[in-house]
């Protein structure tokens, strides 16, 4: 056995989380690729955010052998699960198609030189990313049979003047392919209710950061009549969201605060409304005392 040395690293981002690293995400080599990792002697390593694929300095020929055909070219494939529940509810849903799956392919990123990569023709992940070819269809059903989330497949291809560069560099020369992801944009729509709802009743926020228009009154579904508040403009998606919201009555001309702090939106749930000819994804928080 030779000194295994990085081939590539595979890490993963996403805004929503205040780390802005993705983790939780398993990695699941494709048949071919289990099959080429055993003759060639690959290793992967997985990180909390990603994964590192090490080669061995030993099967060196064996790796360009695969590198230099033509038709076959070496490379290395996994399906992706991840591990949250929620990952498409607070994920951008520009990524989300019927039908099709994410396909991120190293072989449309820049040939030189070593470094970091990015794996989708945006700032994000976008529907450029999206394919529907029925292998990769099939593969994604596979995902979707496991009761995951899929993250798409990833295929990271490793050329012959790759290999010369990463056998005769350092350890630290090597393709760190990233794959960012942006968090889901949603209106917030407070609905008042019972002692909530009074006249004069509006909603702040202590940093003077998020607006709210007052769309007067509806009946929810108890039948009972409820004050709704929607911000202005949709709000990024986090998994700790930080705005400090209060719920305010003006007596005798002076504000006067009745809640301290609102609950603020998870990813659990998310509606899609039509707001003044607009499809919008909306969070709904019931404020009820």
């Amino acid at each position: 056995m030779g000194q295994y040395r990085p081939m590539f690293n595979i890490s993963l981002e996403h805004t929503y989380f205040n780390s802005g690293k993705l983790s939780g995400v398993n990695f699941l080599p494709t048949a071919e690729t289990q099959k080429l990792m055993h003759n060639v002697n690959l290793v992967s390593r997985k990180r909390p955010d990603g994964l590192t694929v090490f080669f061995d300095g030993e099967h060196l020929d064996a790796l360009k052998l695969h590198a230099s055909d033509e038709d076959d070219p070496l490379r290395v494939e996994f399906k992706c699960e991840v591990g949250h529940e929620n990952f498409q509810n607070f994920t951008s849903s520009s990524v989300f198609e019927p039908n099709k799956t994410l396909y991120f392919d190293s072989a449309n990123t820049q040939s030189q030189p070593l470094g970091k990569k990015y794996l989708h023709a945006e700032e994000f992940v976008s529907s450029a990313e999206l394919v529907d070819s029925p292998s990769l269809q099939a593969a994604h059903a596979n995902i979707a049979d496991r009761r995951s989330p899929s993250l798409g497949v990833i295929s990271i291809q490793i050329t012959d003047d790759e290999l010369s560069e990463l056998a005769t560099g350092t350890t630290q020369e090597f393709n760190d392919y990233t794959i960012r992801f942006k968090a889901r944009e949603t209106y917030w729509k407070y609905f008042l209710i019972g002692e909530a709802n009074r006249e004069g009743a509006y909603l702040r926020d202590v940093n003077g950061e998020i607006e709210f228009e007052d769309l007067g009154e509806e009946q929810v579904a108890d039948g009972r009549m409820a004050r709704i508040f929607m911000t202005s403009k949709p709000i990024p998606m986090q998994d700790r969201a930080k705005p400090k919201l209060q719920l305010v009555i003006t007596k005798n001309n002076r504000p006067k605060v009745l809640v301290s702090r609102l609950a603020v939106p998870t990813a659990k749930r998310i509606n899609k409304v039509i707001h003044q000819d607009r499809e919008l994804f909306v969070s709904e928080i019931y404020v009820n005392f």
